[in-house]
């Protein structure tokens, strides 16, 4: 009782000063403030699209949700958040004043009084109920491989911290303003449900997970990045699970049984979601005309590559001298990136169809060094010798990575290098898209393997994690400086910093059981070339990256060349 009453006050520490940090954040101003971007025929920035979407669907038709006045910030996003849009109009319109979501004289709304805190505090809950719960959903998957005396130590606080106070996340939703944390939390939850009781050859937490992704589809279109790594897994554990009947028939056709359930849950999901934009729609439009003229908003092919300064291939390659888009048609562009990105996407996630399908014992390796257990005062078991297991051994709840968590561990590194992939080539991205990216690798500090846990800040997955943590915002530096929260940036790049590298306290201090993931190389020096090689990589750029930060602030951009520092960025 004493040790769940400390880890609850932990858990309220740690969420209070998440908390704290968005709201500090969140006096800022947000994008388009004052209209201070200047440039757009539209008012103002994300911050009023919102509002706007606010005003429309709490006083127009669902038909006209998506034909309204489409040259001022019409509605681009899918149902789930036209629908949450309307609960928080509904909201405003109650609480701050009519005036707030008033049909065409609201645009350009600004108080800073009552309108402005309000749509805080609308991305605050969100951020709260969906994504931090999230956090701490996955967090508690690190029970299943450590015992409950590790969990008193700092270092399973410290990777929830660092999963809580990404800067990129913060400043983006919270700063510039976007509900980016309700996607991004519905997807972990997916992540997270899907990978759940595996042992139990149970396929209904899969269900559960397809509907949460779909959800998560149905709020930002962008988690398509995921879909590709989440249908091969989800498909190799249609293959995985069996049916208890002697009949080698039924055996044979049970996956498809499996994809069928899939397919009903996905299906329903979106029917739910849609069929008020089909059965209130005007008689005179068709069923057909109301979903293409939807997706035509969703996916705007027309804007081109990318928009803005995005720090991806294609950008890299607009640049003169290359200047790929005047060399290639606008037509075979989108057929260069698909194939590029399914290049970058296809290898992984046929690594996470094979991990869905695996049925046997899972080995944990890394390269050719593999992972045994040490066990530290537990009784003997056939396959220790000396304290050392020669064998691998089933992992017990107490014990080190079970399968299910092993499952979650490379679905969101697959997620990560699929959304990244997607990033880095495929046509029609956002700068914000990073985010994508960052969310499940954030979250993959809980299950690091380290020599010691007072050993993380030579670990250097650790350090790969938190330096793409800092590479991520880095990246988003013009855009946030246009948005004017230079200030927060720095600040939410120096607190992330200070956390990451606060040393965390060491394994148990009472001398209970523990299983302790190690290297065979304790007796074999690990390759320190290999480490030393990726953490000067990440040093050099680290250097760049403040270089640069430094040249801005002395060297004026030539007049010919006024775009260069963003385009640097």
């Amino acid at each position: 009782v004493t040790f769940l009453m400390i880890d609850m006050s932990v858990k309220t520490i740690v969420s209070c000063f998440a908390i704290i940090v968005r709201v500090l954040v969140g006096i800022h101003p947000h994008s388009g403030q004052g209209d201070d971007h200047g440039k757009m025929a539209a008012y103002g920035g994300d911050f009023e699209a919102q509002r706007h979407w606010m005003e429309i669907t709490l006083h127009l038709p669902i038909s006209d949700w998506y034909s309204h006045d489409l040259d001022y910030w019409g509605l681009d996003y899918p149902p789930l958040t036209a629908y949450i849009s309307y609960i928080c109009g509904w909201m405003s319109d109650l609480f701050v004043g009519s005036e707030s979501v008033a049909l065409y004289t609201s645009r350009g709304y600004e108080d800073i009084e009552f309108h402005k805190p309000f749509m805080r505090m609308t991305v605050l809950v969100l951020d709260l109920v969906i994504y931090f719960s999230a956090v701490w959903a996955i967090a508690s998957r690190k029970r299943d491989f450590a015992s409950s005396s590790f969990l008193r130590t700092s270092s399973y606080y410290h990777g929830i911290i660092l999963a809580l106070i990404q800067p990129a996340i913060i400043l983006i939703d919270h700063g510039h303003f976007q509900y980016n944390t309700v996607a991004l939390g519905l997807s972990l939850w997916s992540f997270h449900y899907m990978t759940k009781d595996v042992d139990e050859n149970s396929f209904r937490n899969c269900i559960a997970g397809s509907i949460l992704f779909c959800l998560a589809l149905n709020f930002k279109q962008m988690t398509l990045y995921y879909a590709i790594p989440v249908f091969t897994y989800l498909l190799g554990r249609c293959y995985s699970c069996e049916f208890s009947s002697s009949s080698s028939t039924i055996a044979t056709i049970a996956p498809v049984f499996q994809v069928l359930k899939l397919g009903i849950a996905v299906c329903g999901t979106f029917g739910v979601l849609w069929c008020p934009f089909l059965i209130f729609r005007d008689q005179a439009t068709s069923v057909r005309s109301v979903v293409l003229n939807i997706l035509l908003r969703l996916f705007p092919f027309q804007r081109g590559l990318f928009e803005g300064k995005v720090s991806n291939i294609w950008f890299a390659l607009s640049v003169k001298p290359l200047s790929i888009r005047s060399r290639l048609s606008a037509e075979t562009l989108p057929k260069y990136a698909t194939f590029l990105t399914l290049l970058m996407v296809v290898p992984p996630s046929i690594l996470l169809f094979v991990v869905g399908k695996n049925k046997g014992k899972i080995v944990v390796k890394m390269e050719e060094k593999e992972l045994i257990r040490t066990v530290q005062k537990e009784p003997a078991h056939p396959s220790l010798k000396d304290g050392t297991a020669t064998t691998p051994i089933k992992s017990q709840k107490s014990g080190d990575m079970d399968r299910s968590s092993h499952h979650l561990l490379c679905l969101l590194w697959g997620t990560t290098t699929s959304s990244l992939g997607f990033f880095l080539a495929s046509y029609q991205v956002h700068e914000k898209s990073i985010l994508l990216a960052l969310s499940p690798l954030s979250v993959l500090l809980f299950f690091r393997n380290t020599k010691n846990e007072a050993d993380v800040k030579t670990d250097t997955e650790y350090i790969f994690i938190c330096w793409f943590s800092i590479m991520t915002v880095w990246t988003l530096f013009p855009l946030i400086q246009t948005d004017r929260l230079v200030l927060a940036y720095w600040s939410c790049i120096a607190m992330f910093s200070l956390v990451a590298t606060i040393k965390p306290c060491n394994a148990s201090r009472n001398g209970s059981s523990t299983f302790v993931a190690q290297r065979k190389s304790d007796k074999v020096p690990y390759d320190r070339l290999e480490q030393l090689t990726i953490q000067a990589i990440l040093l050099l750029s680290s250097i760049i990256m403040l270089a640069l930060h430094g040249l801005e602030l002395i060297v004026d951009a030539p007049r010919l060349l006024p775009d260069l520092y963003p385009v640097l960025w």
